[in-house]
């Protein structure tokens, strides 16, 4: 199976329409803003998640299931998989 990555929502309608199959994760999180340093994915997604919580008002649960959720399907794609 083929596994897009999209970086945003906003390519999701445009990719969709193209009529190219497959899979879609989207990468909602650009680390351009920020802290970005920890040493375990755990505590990395606790970081993210308190400042964007602090920055922006989302709510963590929200930003584990919208984001962290993402890269975890992208974590998880099997060697087989484009």
């Amino acid at each position: 199976m083929k596994t897009h990555i999209l970086a945003g929502d906003c390519l999701v309608a445009p990719f969709q329409d193209s009529g190219i199959e497959g899979a879609i994760i989207i990468n909602r999180e650009c680390l351009i803003d920020g802290p970005v340093g920890s040493k375990e994915l755990r505590e990395f997604w606790q970081i993210r998640a308190d400042y964007i919580k602090t920055t922006y008002g989302e709510t963590k649960a929200r930003y584990y299931k919208r984001v962290a959720g993402e890269y975890e399907k992208i974590l998880n794609l099997s060697a087989e998989e484009d």
